[in-house]
Formats: structure tokens, sequence, C-alpha cells
């Protein structure tokens, strides 16, 4: 016989990167969802549960507008049909689902660290909240065009334990129906700081006193970086915040853009050959990667063979993340570097590099030390 348990959350949704935004949550047009009133249900049978999410309504009447404050809940209704724009906040959720009294007993005695605790936490979190929060937040970041709302991160044990993910979501129990709440936290709070372990070819990434007078004559000449360099940084900075998914999208991106930009310059007085071009675009990516390389090593940049190979397998991680929706492998991101390296490498007159955020550091005894690299 099984028991029933209540979980509930709570999850800002502020995107704390986006410095020009102070929205907290979804802006709605003169009303304001009201808590559990308005809560939007889902029955999800496969994992036998009843999620509920809804929005409360925080904030206080100032200079006669509601404006929001996580601390005071003093809306005024009145004033919420006459106001442009209203601030939901964070995301509120419910999920009632079915326990065994194994689970529940664990839950109830607070075993931190046991077996089922830790089993019924993962069971929450990887196949109900996390999944069902992000199809719901799509919806409004999408459809709604509210892309300054930020989306949850799936739980990776690389990065923090079941435990600290949980307090992160301010996760909660019940078995009295709501009447009394307890943390839910499965295990121990702990998170990973991972640092790189880095040698003398990753050093080499960053700048340098000869990049320093490169930077100068870049800024007398009035140098802009081109369209596609903008796309190959966003992708390198995707796949450094481990966001391998996004990154592949990007990069493939990054490398057609490239691909165009890199035959507009060389060919860009001469209309003949530029009309030529026009049943090139409609080739697979594969063939004009292949076909540009050539053209590219001709005019003087260094492409290697192996990172032609590596772009090329790079295209097919893409397609599968699209077409098939597979997640990219941490080992996957050698593919994706050398994409990378081959797309700069297209970009006639710069050229890039690729450092990590996350870097060790070291000292050496004496300058000599570095020339022994």
């Amino acid at each position: 016989m099984s028991d029933i348990l209540l979980v509930r959350f709570a999850k800002h949704l502020k995107r704390s990167e986006l410095k020009f935004s102070s929205h907290e949550g979804p802006l709605f047009h003169r009303w304001l969802p009201d808590g559990e009133r308005d809560a939007i249900t889902v029955t999800d049978s496969k994992t036998n549960t009843i999620v509920k999410l809804w929005f409360e309504r925080w904030g206080f009447v100032d200079s006669s507008m509601i404006m929001f404050d996580y601390n005071r809940k003093e809306v005024n209704p009145d004033i919420i049909t006459r106001q442009a724009v209203l601030d939901a906040g964070p995301l509120y959720g419910n999920i009632r689902l079915s326990v065994s009294s194994d689970e529940l007993n664990a839950v109830r005695q607070n075993r931190k660290g046991d077996s089922t605790y830790e089993a019924l936490g993962k069971r929450l979190v990887k196949n109900i909240i996390y999944p069902q929060v992000l199809r719901f937040l799509n919806m409004f970041r999408i459809n709604f065009g509210q892309y300054w709302i930020a989306l949850p991160t799936d739980w990776d044990s690389r990065q923090c334990s079941l435990g600290h993910y949980c307090r992160h979501w301010n996760m909660k129990w019940s078995n009295d129906d709501g009447a009394s709440w307890s943390d839910f936290i499965p295990n121990e709070e702990k998170i990973s700081l991972t640092l790189r372990i880095c040698g003398e070819q990753t050093w080499r990434e960053l700048l340098h006193e000869s990049d320093w007078r490169e930077i100068q004559d870049l800024t007398q000449s009035g140098y802009e970086p081109s369209f596609a360099g903008t796309l190959i940084t966003l992708a390198h900075e995707l796949a450094d915040q481990d966001k391998l998914r996004h990154a592949f999208i990007e990069g493939i991106t990054a490398l057609e853009v490239a691909i165009e930009e890199f035959y507009k310059q060389k060919f860009k007085n001469d209309e003949t050959l530029r009309d030529a071009l026009k049943s090139y675009w409609e080739l697979p990516l594969r063939t004009r990667l292949a076909s540009v390389t050539l053209a590219a090593t001709s005019s003087g940049s260094v492409i290697s063979s192996d990172d032609v190979l590596g772009a090329l397998r790079a295209i097919e991680i893409r397609n599968r993340v699209v077409h098939e929706g597979v997640d990219p492998q941490v080992e996957d991101g050698k593919h994706l570097a050398a994409l990378l390296r081959v797309a700069s490498a297209l970009l006639l007159g710069s050229h890039f590099r690729f450092p990590p955020s996350n870097i060790g550091n070291e000292i050496r005894r004496s300058e000599k030390e570095w020339e022994k690299d």
C-alpha cells in the first residue's frame, strides 16, 4: 500500500547576468495570478503525480503603483486591473505523489544519505520537477517572448550534491496534507568547485605582451570583429560553461557564417565569381566545409586535417542534437573545439584564442623556467 507525500518548492526566475533587467519573473498586463487558486495543474500518468504550478502576488503599493517586493504581500486588487506591467516573481510548485512506506519513513526520519531517500530525491528531481518546470517556463520564454526568465538547470552530481540542489529549489515535504512542512534534503549539501589543471598550451591562450601591441594596431585601424567572430566566441563561452548542447548549435551557425564571410572577402571585387557561387550554398555543409578548407589553405590559412575531421564530426553531433534530441558528451567537446579553430581560421586577417575561464595558476622560480616549455 502506498502513502501520499507532498513536496513543494519555490524557484527564483531572475537571470542575474542580464544587468539591464530587474524583472523577477514573467510580466503580466492588468492581471496577476493569485497563488494556488490560479494554479495550473498537470496530472502525469507516467509518474503517477499531480503537479501544481503558480505565482504569488508579492509587493506593495508605492505612489499608487504596485511594486514587487519579496518581503511584502500588500497587493491591492483594485490597482492590478489598472496597472500596465505587473511582475509575477518566482515560481511555486506542489507535487503530490505516491511513495512506499520505506520511502516515507526515510523522509520522516530525515535519513540523509540513505539510499532510499536519495533514490526518491533523484526520482523527484530528474523525472518530475525539472522536466515539468522546464517545459512550463519554456512557454513563457519562447511562445511569449519573455527571455529574461531563467531556466532551471538539471541536477549534475559533478557540480553539487542532491541535497544542495534540493535546497536551491527550497524543497520541503509534508505528510499531513500541508499542515506542516519540513526540509526535503536527501543527503549532505555539497558543491564541487572544479579547478582545471592547465599546462603551458592553455596558458598560451591568454594575452601576451605582443598581443597588447596588436590590439593597439587593431584599435587604431578601426577593426571590429565580424558577425562570424561573435558567434565563434559565443559558442566558446557556452562550451566553457558546460552548455554543450547550445554550444554545438551556435558553433555550426558560426561555421556557416564564417564560410560565407571567407568567400565574400576572397571575391569581394569579382562579381562573376560571386554569382558562380550561388549554387554552392545549396550543397551540404560537410561538402562546403571540405571545399572551403582547401581554398583557405591555398590562401595561407593553417588548418590541420585533424581539425577538419573534428569539425566534420561536430556537424554530425549537432545534427543529432537538433533532430534526435541527444545530449553531447563531455568528450565531444574536442570536436567542437576543432570546429571553432577551423571557423576562426577562415576569417582572414584575424585570429582567435579559446582560453577557459576557470583556469589554474602557477608561479615559477624564474623567467627561464618558463622558457623550458
